[in-house]
């Protein structure tokens, strides 16, 4: 028991040292810098989608085009998954919905203090309704992996943009495509064969008693290895 609170507490440190707790933060406003609200177990979502939308290719693929395709798009964009991801780097990089509070007198009957209106992020929520349709997982409102969602997220816009012909729907995709080369031998004979192929996400084995689970991994796993799948933003250009 001793060494689970020394444990904890570690973990507990180090998570205050992520969100520099005790530290005077500066908030900071304007295009850029709107985040999202969490709509349960959402996360996954949250932090893939602003990782996309900082890189310039989707700024200029769908925000510069914002204001054309919403303009010429159809009155209901719920089923538009070319609408809904416009609306989505409107609301994230416009800085609309990203501006100092203001403060307001306070309400009568009530003290001297100052009331402070602001929004904390925008919520996707017709977003997420969309990109998870007809998916068992990401319809659903259970915790999800991020990297399992950038893949159907890439594959979502491949399949989407080629439907409508668009000529840069490819640069997108290839911005997190990388070659991997496995080297097989065999333990016998000692030949060994190379194998080449494409892929958008880094696995990489890791050892049980590295792995931070340690404790319920004994439980859930019979065998010394686990794989943790390891999220990589690759910025490759015209590799393939």
């Amino acid at each position: 028991m001793t060494e689970l609170e020394i444990e904890a507490n570690m973990k507990l440190s180090d998570w205050s040292i992520i969100q520099e707790a005790g530290q005077q933060l500066t908030p900071c406003y304007g295009p850029g810098y709107t985040g999202l609200v969490n709509l349960g177990n959402s996360c996954y979502l949250n932090s893939v989608v602003q990782v996309l939308f900082s890189l310039d290719e989707f700024k200029q693929r769908y925000y510069a085009r914002a204001e054309e395709v919403l303009a010429g798009g159809p009155p209901v964009a719920n089923n538009d998954f070319t609408m809904q991801m416009c609306k989505l780097s409107v609301g994230l990089i416009s800085g609309r919905h990203s501006k100092p509070p203001t403060d307001e007198p306070a309400n009568e009957g009530a003290d001297n203090n100052k009331q402070t209106n602001t929004q904390k992020g925008i919520r996707a929520a017709m977003f997420k309704m969309l990109i998870g349709k007809g998916h068992v997982e990401f319809s659903s409102n259970r915790q999800q992996d991020a990297s399992e969602f950038l893949l159907h997220l890439l594959a979502t816009i491949q399949r989407t943009d080629r439907a409508l012909a668009e000529s840069d729907s490819l640069s997108l995709v290839s911005l997190f495509q990388f070659q991997v080369e496995e080297r097989i031998q065999c333990m016998e004979s000692g030949q060994v064969r190379y194998v080449t192929r494409e892929d958008s996400v880094w696995r990489l084995p890791v050892s049980i008693d590295d792995a931070t689970n340690k404790c319920r991994g004994k439980h859930h796993y019979d065998n010394t290895m686990c794989w943790a799948i390891t999220f990589v933003v690759v910025f490759v250009y015209n590799l393939v």
